[in-house]
């Protein structure tokens, strides 16, 4: 019996993969696609890839004809737009005329521009913008940028936000979530502008050498949804009654803060906020004080204890405290030149008394190094995760550098690798395991395949657990 496939399932299963080859490339190698064949040409330009995700980051005539026609091949569509234009030029005016086709369509909106444009630019995001889910907006100083002042974000009772028509009311983008405001502004007094109504996740953010001459209370007022906040600056005061039950009241119950000012403001922030009643905080430039108002007021006993790159700010990375009994956390991000070989440590989480609750360690391979020799022993942890986030496709090293784990039952070997897995040499398993000279150890795999694996490998353990995410 003979099996016939036909021409058109046989092309149509090659436009499949070609449109799934396009999403792994760059859009130079998309572009140069387009030019090798005709058919070639109306996949390429068509696909998401090339028309999604724009980007503006020059006002030439070259860069604009392109991001036009990119907004062409839409065909208006959704999409998430970014503009990072920061310098003065004449041409940026024609710019402007291009966002007022483009803002409407965005479900994100980025904008990072030169304040000399800001009025110019209040024009252009006074209309409505039905489907936007995230919004930033970034004013930059032309004439002194070390200074990066803040400015006011005119007509707030316009933006982004237009009329149904002569018998309607206003179009509001009901799904706007998050919003980012840097170098921004906003009333101190109660002001209801109605596109911020509905944003839960907020960041409030200005120069370290920025003061605020009061907390923003008012923010509350703003955004009357905010469940997740982010503030930012060098410095902030506190007058006296500033502070009302209410706020208090509605500040505590926030699911997120995340919290950056110069260390003595940020003591003021601690003495004058119910920080340590909030579920998760994460906090910067923290210094010895403030650590241990955390583990005075914000713990108890039995932690999670984990160590993580923070992507978004180079030069550390965050200690994640999770209170087992509270499900509290606490993220405090560390400068990782505390962490030199001539350095003075006084991290408040590598005490002794602290050290004796911690029950679980999760630690990158990628910071193991750096930490690993300011350790002091963890006599409770029973549970070590060992997040590999070398991203090579190549077979990965454990790390060599030893942590006194004295009660060590279980290591969990873990990877999120865009490759979908990371490989791991068994022998090498073996080896990072005999190093905390404990005989009776489970040792669980996710993300992580194990090569060369062999018997003797899996009698070492008392038990292989294989979890994969895929």
């Amino acid at each position: 019996m003979s099996t016939t496939i036909s021409l058109s399932s046989a092309v149509l299963s090659l436009v499949e993969i070609t449109e799934a080859i396009f999403w792994l490339v760059s859009l130079k190698e998309l572009v140069a696609a387009s030019h090798v064949r005709r058919n070639w040409r109306r996949t390429a330009l068509s696909h998401p890839a090339y028309w999604r995700t724009i980007l503006l980051d020059s006002p030439r005539l070259g860069d604009r004809k392109r991001f036009a026609h990119r907004l062409e091949y839409g065909q208006m569509r959704e999409i998430k737009l970014y503009i990072r234009l920061l310098d003065t030029d004449r041409r940026i005016l024609d710019v402007l005329s291009l966002l007022r086709e483009a803002i409407p369509r965005a479900k994100e909106l980025h904008i990072g521009i030169c304040s000399v444009y800001r009025k110019q630019i209040d024009e252009v995001l006074a209309m409505a913008v039905p489907h936007l889910q995230v919004f930033e907006i970034y004013h930059h100083s032309a004439h002194t940028p070390e200074l990066l002042p803040s400015f006011s974000l005119g007509r707030l009772d316009r933006i982004l936000t237009g009329s149904a028509g002569p018998s309607g009311g206003l179009v509001l983008p009901h799904n706007l979530r998050k919003i980012k405001l840097t170098n921004i502004l906003l009333p101190p007094a109660s002001c209801n502008i109605a596109a911020f109504a509905s944003a839960e996740d907020v960041e409030f953010i200005h120069a370290t050498e920025t003061l605020l001459p009061e907390f923003p209370c008012y923010l509350f007022d703003i955004f009357p949804n905010v469940k997740r906040l982010n503030i930012s600056a060098g410095a902030v005061e506190f007058p006296q009654n500033h502070i009302t039950s209410e706020f208090w009241k509605r500040f505590a119950n926030l699911d997120f803060l995340h919290l950056r000012f110069r260390t003595p403001w940020l003591n003021k922030c601690f003495e004058h906020l119910p920080i340590t009643q909030i579920a998760d905080v994460r906090i910067v430039a923290a210094d010895a004080q403030v650590m241990q108002r955390i583990v005075d007021s914000h713990m108890r006993d039995r932690f999670d204890l984990e160590f993580r790159e923070f992507k978004e700010e180079e030069g550390g990375f965050d200690i994640v405290v999770r209170d087992l009994a509270t499900d509290r956390v606490c993220r405090l991000f560390e400068s990782k030149e505390l962490y030199g070989r001539d350095s003075t440590n006084t991290n408040t989480f590598f005490r002794t008394e602290f050290c004796g609750e911690v029950q679980h360690l999760h630690i990158q391979t990628s910071l193991w190094s750096l930490i690993a020799p300011w350790m002091p022993a963890f006599p409770t942890v029973t549970k070590l995760t060992v997040d590999i986030d070398n991203k090579s496709p190549e077979v990965v090293h454990l790390p060599i550098e030893v942590i006194s784990l004295l009660n060590l039952q279980t290591i969990l070997l873990k990877s999120t690798s865009i490759h979908g897995f990371v490989r791991v040499h068994a022998d090498d398993v073996v080896d990072f395991a005999n190093r905390f000279g404990l005989s009776a150890l489970q040792l669980e795999v996710s993300g992580v395949l194990l090569d060369d694996l062999t018997s003797a490998t899996l009698q070492r353990f008392t038990a292989v657990i294989v979890n994969h995410p895929w």
